[in-house]
């Protein structure tokens, strides 16, 4: 009985899981609403990010208390299946978030921040911009903005990046610093950015290994409770059944 009862529960578990996939390949961007309404947490990123949707949610429930009903079993197991999964997959979501890990498709900014600085710099160059720290006051906002839209959990420095890139570029209009000396300055700003950015991606895979651990025993506890109710139900039916 154990079996049976472990095997219906990895069944519906799977049908919680896969159907919103599914469900996204049929509709694409239709009726994705975000099921945290786009809010952002505290700390600035969002409370679980746009992958989690209310169709997803509503999709997961629906099909697997369906699902449940072949299965010999009443489609309320079904709904406190896929509430379940559901609840451990935010939880999940919003831990991932909290420790800067977003959507690993979005990628590094680079060229377009490389592209805002030649435009900048070309306009310069061309008279339309009449100093360096008019080209830097030119490309800083594209450059915030492609980091920000690519969600870079460390804004914080880039603005001191970017503020540093400010000063030094006055320094050359007053003739304090050579360009040369100017660009000098922003690589050894950006060598000891770098290395802070390196300890906190060290802690962060430490802040995720804990976080992992703590989603699988929650997921295993839920495993587990799925199918001591199943069992128990199961021996409820029996106990019920009219003696012959």
């Amino acid at each position: 009985m154990h079996y049976v009862a472990l095997a219906q529960v990895l069944i519906l578990l799977s049908l919680a899981n896969g159907s919103p996939a599914i469900a996204k390949r049929i509709f694409g961007a239709n009726y994705a609403a975000p099921v945290d309404g786009n809010i952002r947490f505290i700390d600035g990123r969002p409370l679980f990010g746009p992958s989690k949707t209310i169709r997803g949610i509503v999709v997961s429930l629906v099909v697997t208390a369906l699902g449940a009903i072949p299965l010999g079993l009443h489609f309320w197991i079904g709904l406190l299946v896929a509430g379940t999964s559901t609840a451990g997959d935010l939880f999940s979501s919003f831990l991932r978030r909290r420790i800067g890990l977003g959507p690993s498709s979005k990628a590094a900014p680079t060229a377009t921040a490389d592209a805002a600085v030649r435009e900048c710099d070309e306009k310069r160059k061309r008279g339309e911009l009449k100093s360096f720290k008019a080209a830097a006051e030119c490309s800083n906002p594209k450059i915030h903005s492609a980091w920000k839209e690519a969600g870079n959990p460390n804004i914080d420095l880039l603005n001191v990046w970017l503020a540093a890139r400010l000063v030094c570029a006055e320094k050359v209009d007053k003739k304090q610093v050579t360009e040369a000396e100017y660009q000098l300055e922003l690589a050894e700003l950006d060598s000891r950015l770098t290395n802070e950015k390196r300890r906190r991606s060290l802690a962060n895979v430490e802040m995720q290994l804990r976080a992992t651990a703590v989603v699988a025993e929650a997921q295993a506890a839920q495993t587990q409770s799925a199918a001591a109710l199943l069992q128990g139900l199961a021996a409820l039916q029996i106990a019920s059944r009219p003696s012959r």
